[in-house]
Parts: C-alpha cells; sequence; structure tokens
C-alpha cells in the first residue's frame, strides 16, 4: 500500500483545459466533487474541502484548501472520504464502505448514506471484534483473492448513534491483527425498513445480482477511460463470484444492534464454512 503525504500548496492548478474523469453527488444529487485528468496530472476537486493535485508517480498530495476550509479541516476530509479515491487512480479498489475484522476475514458494509454502514461496523468493534474501517475501504485481488487493505480512519457517528455507544458496556477480547492485507469473508448491502419489524431479512445474492449491487458504491477516478472501467469491472465480478454477497434489510432499532450483530456473525460463519 502506498503511503501519501498532504503538503500545503500556493498556484492550484488550472482543470479549465483538463479533462473531467469523474462526478461524485449527494443524496439530493447536488455536485461534491469532480476529477480531472491533464497529462501526468491528476486532481479532485471536492467542494467542501479544496483542490487535491498528485501524479501515479509520487506520493505527494499537494493541497489546496477551499475558501473559509483550514488545512486540518481539508487534511481530514482526505482522511476520510478522499484517499481512497486518490488510491484508486493508482491502483486499487475503493468502495463506499464500512468494515469490522473477524478471526475469519472482514465483513463489509455498503449502502446509501445513514443506512447504517458506519454504526454496523462500530457495533462489531463495540461486541469484540475490530473496526476494520468507518464509511471507504480500499481493496485488491491478491493472487484471485479479494483483500482489504487497511488504512487509518477516525470513526464517526451520528448523534444518536454515539449517545448509544457511550451508555453501552464495550466487550473486549484479543482483537485479530489487521497490520496487512485482510481476506474479504462477506458484503452486506444495508437496506433500513420500517421500526418495528420483528427481524433482520438477509439474502445472499446470485454473483450476477451482487455485481450489478456493488457497482453504485464503487469508486472510479475517470470513468471515461475504456480500460480504466473494464480493470474496475473485471474486479468487480470477481470480488462478485468470490465472495458471498447478502442484502440486510433491517429495522433501526439501536436496542436491537447486539441482535443484529448476532445475525450477520452468523451469517458470515454459515458463509465461510460454505466457502471452505
Amino acid at each position: 500500500m502506498r503511503t501519501l503525504s498532504l503538503e500545503p500548496a500556493t498556484n492550484p492548478p488550472d482543470v479549465s483545459q483538463a479533462r473531467e474523469g469523474s462526478v461524485w453527488r449527494d443524496l439530493d444529487g447536488g455536485i461534491c466533487g469532480r476529477s480531472y485528468l491533464q497529462g501526468n496530472l491528476r486532481v479532485l476537486d471536492w467542494h467542501d474541502a479544496g483542490l487535491f493535485a498528485f501524479s501515479p508517480t509520487s506520493a505527494i498530495v499537494r493541497v489546496w484548501p477551499a475558501r473559509g476550509v483550514s488545512f486540518e479541516s481539508a487534511a481530514q476530509e482526505f482522511d476520510h472520504m478522499l484517499r481512497p479515491i486518490v488510491l484508486q487512480a493508482l491502483g486499487w479498489q475503493a468502495l463506499h464502505a464500512g468494515a469490522a475484522l473477524t478471526p475469519a476475514g472482514a465483513l463489509l458494509f455498503c449502502g446509501r448514506s445513514g443506512a447504517g454502514k458506519s454504526t454496523l461496523a462500530y457495533a462489531l468493534g463495540h461486541s469484540g471484534h475490530r473496526q476494520l474501517a468507518d464509511d471507504q475501504v480500499v481493496w485488491q485481488l491478491d493472487n484471485g483473492a479479494p483483500v482489504v487493505s487497511p488504512l487509518p480512519f477516525q470513526p464517526r457517528l451520528r448523534p444518536r448513534s454515539r449517545q448509544y455507544f457511550a451508555t453501552s458496556p464495550a466487550r473486549t477480547r484479543k482483537q485479530p491483527a489487521a497490520d496487512g492485507p485482510v481476506p474479504i469473508l462477506a458484503i452486506y448491502l444495508l437496506e433500513q425498513c420500517k421500526t418495528g419489524a420483528a427481524t433482520a431479512d438477509v439474502v445472499r445474492l446470485s454473483p450476477a445480482r451482487a455485481f450489478s449491487a456493488l457497482l453504485p458504491h464503487a469508486h472510479c477516478f475517470d470513468v471515461t477511460d475504456v480500460e480504466a472501467t473494464r480493470w474496475v469491472a473485471s474486479d468487480y465480478l470477481t470480488l462478485a463470484e468470490r465472495t458471498p454477497v447478502f442484502t440486510l434489510s433491517y429495522a433501526p432499532d439501536l436496542d436491537r444492534l447486539p441482535e443484529l450483530a448476532g445475525t450477520i456473525l452468523s451469517t458470515a460463519d454459515a458463509a465461510a464454512i460454505l466457502v471452505c
């Protein structure tokens, strides 16, 4: 995994003549970021953070914070959201997901903003496992096997979740190591249903359906490059074929988080047995 370092810079690049690679939008359809390519230069224009420029031959990312944004705030947004996008441009894959580590491998949680990715990953960490990612996962194929490359992260919880965990006793156990690549055990696509639903509904997807369901959560720095998109599609096809992918429909009831975590772990354990 390449270690990226941020450096404040002057004279921001002029992207008016650069080729646009991708556009990121929020839930309301508003644009929150764009990528640009010009020769060997790659630029991320993230509206709430600033400009981030890098090249494939350097580990340095130059930063021009947006007006009214400090370098420290821009760096926090880079660590939370943008580092995986940069790494995707440099040869990894990046998935909008939270993750937790079990002795058998990593469990990934995908979903729209507010679906519970961070809460579920944190809940598994709180229950004695280890949170591996809060909102972004970087992964690659290692001899055909999908593995997560852990990155530093800072957990971010919504106020209700933060309050719940502050008053809930944490369990402790020996934490699995995560110093190197971690095999992906299972992926859960989160869908919240009405509060009061009796149980969580877990359905395993076929590889074809899993591939289609995962792609909207994948980052691609340059969707206009045919070779780049072919590479992304090929890796995600392998991910869908080699990894159990489930839809998980559940009621957003914090008091039932331990029960939900148990359901996740039991289905993951069953999937591990089938894979073996």
